[in-house]
């Protein structure tokens, strides 16, 4: 993680925390931290951190006192603020054929990690990893599976909702040599 975007971690998941709320980092940066993998090889690396507890409007609040908050496009459910290097999202459960994913007026401000997890591509991006208290949430085994050099979806059903899905996990395959 660049350096601005590590100071501002602890810095926002306080003020998200303050607020009423729980910034818990996600995906790859957790995944890497296990792996003790250089994020910065990657050259696309960001930091994706979910806000639980929060709707869109506390939630782009608090992260304004750290920037300029800018929607990704309402339709992927996200928000950056300029100058920073992490991906914010509220908890949602992705649509199953109703053709509307992500979008952050559908967001759940109270879904549980676990079922806010439940739509992330693979087990090893499921996991999750509270920056101001160091623990990690792991709803789907995401480290054993790890450890075991296997990539296992985190929810079978779900899958068929991005079809990118196969190609990023062609690239764990190669990347990490599973």
């Amino acid at each position: 993680m660049t350096t601005k975007s590590a100071v501002h971690v602890q810095e926002i998941a306080r003020a998200v925390r303050d607020a009423g709320g729980r910034a818990i980092i996600v995906g790859g940066e957790v995944r890497d931290r296990l792996l003790a993998v250089d994020a910065r090889q990657d050259a696309q690396h960001d930091i994706d951190m979910e806000l639980f507890g929060l709707d869109e409007q506390a939630a782009t609040q608090v992260l304004s006192s750290f920037g300029r908050v800018v929607p990704v496009g309402r339709a992927f459910g996200v928000l950056r603020v300029a100058g920073l290097d992490i991906d914010f999202s509220l908890p949602r459960l992705d649509s199953r054929g109703d053709g509307v994913r992500g979008d952050l007026t559908r967001s759940n401000p109270e879904l549980a990690f676990a079922e806010a997890a439940r739509r992330r591509d693979l087990t090893i991006n499921a996991l999750g990893f509270d920056p101001l208290t160091e623990e990690i949430l792991d709803p789907f085994g995401g480290r054993e599976v790890l450890a075991q050099g296997r990539l296992r979806a985190a929810d079978a059903e779900l899958v068929s909702e991005d079809p990118v899905r196969g190609l990023r996990a062609a690239r764990f395959v190669a990347r990490f040599g599973m």
